[in-house]
């Protein structure tokens, strides 16, 4: 995300390298497809307008802009199936006039790291505000991650298909990991999510309320 991400209360992140389960371009369709489904639907008033923007090379080439995600999903995602170089797409509230600025409710990015665009990064900011504290909220944070991500093999950060590197407050493994966790079975028994095998691996950070003040 860059800096004009706004102030969000949940970040999720994921990592997509070449041993991804299916062809980057088609998981990164899949990745705003469901956030834009589950996170910023059309029906909710803080999430109803919506943007984006694709470049498509590290080296240059044009833009493409559109405006009102759900209503032009197919340009978008035409946009989104060769894995471009940064994508990004920022969701918000009605604004009173075209000249009348409304700071996003969330954001939805994917961008290409490493040399070569060896990694994609994907990522999802939420401003949740006091729903934060709402178990059923947070639960659907959960039961997007499982929806974007299962059968995706991704990764966690870069070189962790043979590390695990750090936790956070919802954090998964790949399908090389899962074996020395001790298979499908052992996780599901611990409380794994069910989004079959392989293990899909993602962190999602909450920001403490009372941060930054």
């Amino acid at each position: 995300m860059d800096d004009e991400t706004p102030s969000v209360d949940v970040t999720l992140w994921a990592t997509l390298d070449d041993a991804a389960a299916a062809p980057r371009g088609d998981l990164l369709v899949h990745w705003f497809r469901t956030a834009a489904d589950r996170l910023f639907p059309s029906w909710d008033e803080e999430t109803a307008e919506s943007w984006a923007l694709v470049t498509p090379s590290v080296t240059g080439g044009r833009d493409v802009r559109v405006r009102d995600i759900h209503a032009h999903w197919d340009q978008l995602a035409d946009a989104l199936g060769p894995s471009p170089f940064h994508s990004a797409a920022g969701f918000h509230p009605p604004s009173l006039d075209d000249g009348t600025w409304v700071d996003d409710a969330g954001r939805v990015g994917g961008t290409q790291t490493g040399r070569g665009g060896s990694h994609t990064e994907l990522s999802a900011a939420v401003r949740g505000a006091e729903r934060v504290a709402d178990a059923a909220w947070s639960a659907g944070l959960v039961a997007f991650l499982a929806a974007a991500l299962d059968g995706a093999n991704p990764a966690f950060a870069r070189k962790s298909r043979a590390l695990a590197r750090g936790y956070s407050w919802v954090t998964g493994v790949p399908a090389e990991l899962a074996g020395r966790l001790g298979g499908p079975a052992v996780l599901e028994a611990t409380g794994r999510l069910p989004c079959g095998a392989p293990v899909p691996l993602w962190r999602a950070r909450r920001r403490n309320p009372h941060q930054d003040r």
